[in-house]
């Protein structure tokens, strides 16, 4: 496990990072405290951690970096076309 992190940490900590971002306000109303969070930081920190992951990926040669760089475009078509037909 230790040799996978060190090989893929490039593409593995902007996906950790966007998630901590976007799963916070979902732990803050389950505890029942609200986070005052601006609505524009959650798609900003899906964006910007998909943007690195990608970037992460295309510098790394391994196979789960090869899985992330198809999955992530796929996941950002998907999304246009649902934002543009949905």
């Amino acid at each position: 496990m230790n040799q996978y992190m060190k090989e893929n940490i490039k593409w593995i900590t902007p996906v950790l990072g966007m998630f901590f971002v976007v799963m916070s306000p979902v732990l803050a109303a389950m505890s029942g405290a609200p986070l005052p969070i601006p609505s524009w930081l959650v798609p900003a920190a899906i964006g910007m951690g998909m943007l690195g992951a990608g970037y992460g990926a295309a510098i790394t040669d391994t196979m789960s970096a090869r899985i992330v760089r198809f999955v992530i475009p796929a996941l950002l078509l998907s999304i246009v076309a649902f934002k543009i037909f949905g």
